[in-house]
């Protein structure tokens, strides 16, 4: 069995990749969290799959090398043992190793397109709709497990709510306001009880602790809404 334009065929895609997706999903990149003048989606983006780092930095860079990068890196660098032309070292007689460089090749370059798909698909979501973003955000950090850091999912949070606030998003209102509605409820059903011996006077005396940027979150959309008219948002409004 031959494999026909095999090598055409991969180049092409490789090519195109590099030449003409690679820098204008970069550009996109560099733009994540301006739309909704957010400080810390870009920080989330960066532990998205395929932007996760590998490795160490290398030198003459200013940050480590993404998965997505890697996969591109060693793709390209496929094409050195078709260039070679080299016989296999063993099992001469064998079609996969008389076809080793080619099945290489092609194995990379499926690796690549998909990881590609994956990586375009998570520009377009920290770069798209508001709605879906703001779903997104949550049900990630719905999934982290308990003592898992979650400050940069709910500082994005807080983040989309004064966005919604200051651009009358309606779509994002009802998701907001579930949401804060859930922590706080969250929060009241964990409060610490004290002990018989600390209730002062016989009263009971729960002691709530709300985590920061729950806090932080809504004395900034307080803010926000004392600006001014908020006609688009009453129910939010009215959850404070």
């Amino acid at each position: 069995m031959e494999l026909k334009y095999i090598i055409e065929i991969c180049v092409a895609i490789d090519i195109a990749i590099l030449g003409i997706a690679y820098p204008i999903i970069v550009d996109k990149i560099s733009n994540i969290g301006h739309k909704f003048s957010s400080n810390y989606l870009a920080n989330a983006f960066e532990n998205e799959f395929p932007q996760t780092k590998l490795f160490g930095i290398f030198p003459g860079r200013s940050r480590r090398i993404t998965v997505f990068e890697w996969v591109l890196f060693f793709t390209i660098g496929s094409f050195i043992f078709l260039i070679l032309d080299r016989e296999p070292l063993f099992w001469k007689d064998s079609w996969m190793m008389q076809n080793s460089a080619k099945l290489l090749t092609l194995f990379l370059t499926v690796s690549l397109v998909v990881i590609f798909i994956i990586w375009l698909d998570k520009v377009s979501l920290y770069n798209g709709k508001s709605t879906r973003l703001l779903t997104y955000i949550i049900s990630e950090y719905r999934k982290l497990k308990k003592g898992q850091d979650g400050n940069y999912h709910f500082k994005i949070i807080n983040e989309l709510a004064i966005f919604a606030i200051r651009t009358q998003d309606k779509g994002l209102e009802e998701t907001l306001v579930n949401f804060y509605t859930e922590e706080f409820n969250n929060y009241r059903a964990n409060f610490i009880r004290p002990r018989e011996e600390e209730k002062p006077d016989g009263f009971e005396n729960f002691k709530v602790e709300f985590n920061h940027e729950f806090h932080y979150g809504i004395r900034e959309i307080i803010r926000e809404v004392a600006k001014g008219r908020n006609e688009d948002l009453q129910s939010l409004e009215y959850l404070l």
